[in-house]
């Protein structure tokens, strides 16, 4: 298998957050932490840049996540997005899968919460190719210490070959 671009160059990467697209999926990824106010600001303004091409997102959190502030921000930037219609949340955290159906309340299009253990799930919504899994699947195994991540992921794209 060929190895996965890596979508978190300089520009997207922060001491708080990691974001970067894959066609036309925008993948966020937050370790325990919570977001900087300056972390945030690098994602809003890469948001405020990208969104118009991009039709999906997949955030993977350890359980950090955006402030108040932050969402509101957020909402916003997905409202005037209105064609990224498919938003998935992976996380472990049953507070921030909460947190992300409270979400629900203030934008257009559902964002779905998901457990890792429904990793699979979270793909199938987003619509995402085997290519694409296998290529995130990577990612998130090259950015597990950083996330906090204790086991591996396991999910059917990493039994690929």
């Amino acid at each position: 298998m060929a190895k996965a671009p890596d979508l978190f160059g300089v520009e997207g990467t922060t001491s708080t957050i990691r974001f970067g697209r894959l066609g036309d999926l925008l993948i966020l990824l937050h370790p325990l932490a919570n977001p900087s106010t300056e972390d945030w600001r690098a994602l809003i303004e890469y948001q405020r840049r990208e969104l118009p091409s991009l039709r999906r997102t997949l955030v993977y959190t350890a359980g950090g996540g955006p402030n108040a502030g932050q969402r509101s921000q957020a909402t916003a930037i997905y409202r005037d997005n209105p064609h990224v219609t498919l938003l998935a949340v992976i996380t472990p955290s049953p507070v921030a899968r909460l947190i992300v159906t409270a979400f629900n309340l203030f934008v257009e299009h559902p964002i779905k919460p998901f457990a890792p253990e429904d990793i699979d799930e979270a793909f199938k919504y987003l619509q995402l190719s085997r290519s694409e899994q296998a290529t995130i699947g990577e990612i998130l195994q090259r950015h597990a210490e950083w996330l906090g991540l204790k086991t591996s992921l396991r999910f059917a794209s990493s039994r690929l070959s």
